[in-house]
């Protein structure tokens, strides 16, 4: 029997004992889970906080076989039945709450307020007893003294000719000035003083300076002589591929549109000089991430701030790792974001995943997508198959 075969017979009721346990697979444990209460079918080792949370759904009851390691993650699933509890159902309800300790009952009161009155009062309880006067909503809120404000009225300032006053050159150099200068007034000289600020420059810089030799070859090819003789006119005549280089030698983020003119050995010598210069890893990320991937360096990686993004443009340095461990645990749903690479089976399924159909249908390999699909019950596009 095929996998698949195996996920259908399983959400049409065949247990999972009647399996060996090496061979239950968490999948087979989603699609009994998704389909029943399987709680009690799940071997004790594959018990984790993902199909704990799935039990409690189903039956409150199962939080008192939850490992007490799980039972905070259980909270919301538990609370869930605080507007739909029996009065059959009732006594063990309470008993099951007040077992909790306070932090689990304060937070299961906050996510279902009705559950306050199954709580039952226990002399000296301080937390309990300030958490249900914050929940009543009895505390005065603390507001700050507004400060005063004051109108200074300067009869010397407002009477001061700012229009015979030299406020400073109309136009700066910076990059975006100089791309919006005329042809005429954009130098070579102009140019090399720019290249030695500091300023960020446009990833279409180099692309921008080249717009009109573009421009004058498609009109020309199109047999419109008129607009391809107004390009003409507006080319920079000292541009080659030597300046186009210098300037992606010296700032390598104004060749992000043109990658032709980069090189390694460019990117690193830019880093060296961010890295000496206190370069921030926000600003070192943002970097990174506009770099052709194949250009950067495992070392450079280590540099940044690792997210999704990171993860996705640079799966060499990060797939298997413990960087990308870390992240995807604090943040299972980016799974979906990644390639194919990061898409394991137990990544998928792990715990804060959600398993709709918008995020099946980002799982790269088709066998896993449609095992999974199976698994929860969803019925996958023809184009998706």
């Amino acid at each position: 029997m095929d996998d698949i075969n195996v996920i259908k017979a399983i959400r049409n009721g065949k247990p999972l004992t009647e399996f060996e346990d090496g061979s239950i697979s968490g999948v087979m444990i989603l699609a009994a889970m998704n389909a029943r209460d399987a709680w009690d079918e799940i071997p004790e080792k594959m018990r984790n906080r993902r199909f704990a949370k799935m039990a409690v759904s189903k039956n409150f009851r199962h939080l008192s076989s939850v490992k007490k390691e799980d039972r905070p993650q259980c909270c919301s699933s538990f609370a869930s039945w605080g507007d739909r509890i029996s009065r059959k159902e009732l006594d063990d309800f309470k008993k099951i709450l007040n077992e909790q300790d306070n932090k689990f009952i304060n937070n299961a009161v906050k996510q279902s307020p009705g559950i306050r009155r199954f709580v039952a009062k226990k002399t000296g309880s301080l937390d309990r007893n300030i958490q249900d006067h914050r929940l009543n909503g009895m505390h005065e809120t603390s507001k700050k003294p507004q400060k005063e404000r004051f109108y200074v009225d300067n009869d010397e300032f407002s009477s001061f000719d700012f229009a015979n006053t030299d406020l400073g050159a109309i136009e700066e150099m910076t990059p975006e000035a100089y791309l919006a200068r005329p042809v005429e007034l954009q130098t070579q000289e102009d140019l090399e003083r720019l290249l030695e600020l500091p300023d960020r420059f446009p990833a279409d810089f180099i692309e921008r300076l080249q717009m009109p030799y573009r421009n004058a070859a498609f009109y020309k090819q199109a047999g419109d002589s008129e607009r391809a003789a107004l390009w003409e006119a507006k080319k920079i005549p000292w541009l080659n591929r030597q300046v186009c280089e210098k300037i992606a030698l010296m700032h390598p983020e104004a060749s992000v549109k043109t990658p032709g003119y980069l090189k390694p050995e460019f990117i690193q010598d830019f880093w060296d000089w961010a890295l000496e210069n206190n370069f921030d890893k926000k600003t070192l990320t943002e970097y990174y991430l506009s770099f052709p991937s194949e250009m950067l360096t495992e070392q450079m990686s280590k540099d940044i701030e690792v997210d999704w993004q990171v993860l996705r443009h640079t799966p060499q340095f990060f797939v298997g790792s413990e960087t990308a461990r870390l992240y995807l645990n604090r943040h299972p749903n980016d799974v979906f974001r990644l390639p194919g690479q990061y898409q394991t089976i137990g990544r998928i399924i792990a715990d804060g995943t959600v398993l709709t159909l918008g995020n099946i249908v980002k799982i790269e390999d088709k066998e896993v997508r449609e095992l999974i699909a199976c698994a929860v019950g969803v019925e996958l596009p023809e184009d998706n198959r």
